[in-house]
């Protein structure tokens, strides 16, 4: 099942999703480590990482194989593609439309940041800057930050769902970071990772350990 999705990830040819699979896997993949009981785990899983990743660049090499797969491989694989760079590139538009953020408190309306900079924001902050204003930009940072915070005080939790939770949580960490590059704000699946780890975390809440009582200062004899 794990190659068949790895096929499919590859050869979507998207940085992004390369990029967010990669971070997630390692930091899910730490997590689990970290968290393990006992040392004997720990080694099991330094193993199947080890030939996980073995498995992964053999499988990458077969698929590259295949020329044309080769060819379009070695095309997306570079870090700037040439919407990327130039006066109205991806990462020049973030400096024009924070410009333009700033010039206009309210926003200047969904799907109207193409009418200026020809392509889309690619970038959900500055989408939500632009789109809907200070407001909206600043509650989608706050929702971000609070989340990502809230979520990794649960991270060592003892709970019975725990590997869930890290996996949610490193594909939401994951997704968060790649919104600063790409606007996910119509990735369904963003809104369904959001709510089950604050649902988990609502579930987990009575397994966080008792704040120890406080020391009462005893009274020194004169």
């Amino acid at each position: 099942m794990l190659l068949l999705m790895l096929a499919a990830l590859l050869l979507s040819f998207s940085r992004g999703a390369w990029g967010q699979f990669a971070f997630a896997a390692a930091l899910m993949m730490a997590l689990t480590f970290v968290t393990s009981r006992s040392s004997g785990e720990r080694l099991r899983i330094l193993v199947v990482a080890v030939l996980g990743l073995v498995a992964v660049v053999v499988f990458v090499a077969a698929l590259l194989s295949i020329p044309q797969v080769a060819d379009l491989f070695k095309e997306r694989a570079t870090l700037e593609q040439s919407y990327d760079v130039g006066r109205f590139g991806r990462f020049r538009r973030y400096l024009l439309g924070a410009e333009l953020a700033l010039e206009h408190p309210l926003g200047i309306g969904p799907l109207q940041f193409a009418r200026y900079f020809t392509e889309d924001a690619h970038n959900t902050f500055l989408n939500a800057f632009m789109s809907g204003g200070w407001l909206t930009g600043f509650a989608y940072l706050t929702l971000s930050v609070v989340t990502v915070a809230m979520a990794t005080r649960f991270v060592f939790v003892r709970t019975p769902w725990q590997p869930i939770y890290h996996a949610v949580y490193a594909a939401y960490v994951g997704t968060v970071a790649e919104s600063a590059i790409i606007d996910i704000d119509h990735w369904r699946h963003y809104f369904l990772i959001l709510g089950v780890l604050w649902g988990l975390m609502a579930a987990s809440r009575p397994y966080l350990a008792p704040v120890p009582p406080q020391r009462q200062l005893r009274a020194v004899p004169t």
